[in-house]
C-alpha cells in the first residue's frame, strides 16, 4: 500500500530560497513528499517537515524550495514520492 499526497493548494510566496522562491503546498499525507519540481526530471529535495493546520484535523503545510523563473506562468508541480526516480504531475483537490 503506498500512501499518496493529497494537495489542496500550491502557492509561492515572495521568500526567497538558495535556488529561487519558496512555495507553500496545503494538504494531507505531505511526509511523503521527498522532492518537487517543474517538469519530471528535476526536483529540489523537500527538507522542511510538514506542520499541522490549527483546528483542521490531520490536515498539513508543506514549504517547499522551488527554482524560479518558472517554465510558464502556470506550470504544473511535479513531486516525487520517498523512493521514486521520476516526478508525478500533480493535480490539486479540494
Amino acid at each position: 500500500v503506498v500512501r499518496l499526497p493529497r494537495i489542496e493548494s500550491f502557492a509561492m510566496t515572495d521568500e526567497k530560497s538558495p535556488d529561487g522562491f519558496y512555495g507553500v503546498l496545503k494538504g494531507y499525507d505531505l511526509e511523503t513528499i521527498a522532492k518537487t519540481g517543474w517538469d519530471g526530471k528535476a526536483g529540489v529535495a523537500a527538507t522542511d517537515l510538514p506542520h499541522p493546520v490549527a483546528g483542521e484535523g490531520a490536515k498539513q503545510t508543506l514549504r517547499i524550495a522551488m527554482p524560479w523563473p518558472s517554465p510558464t506562468p502556470k506550470a504544473p508541480l511535479f513531486v516525487w514520492l520517498r523512493g521514486e526516480t521520476e516526478g508525478r504531475a500533480t493535480r490539486v483537490t479540494p
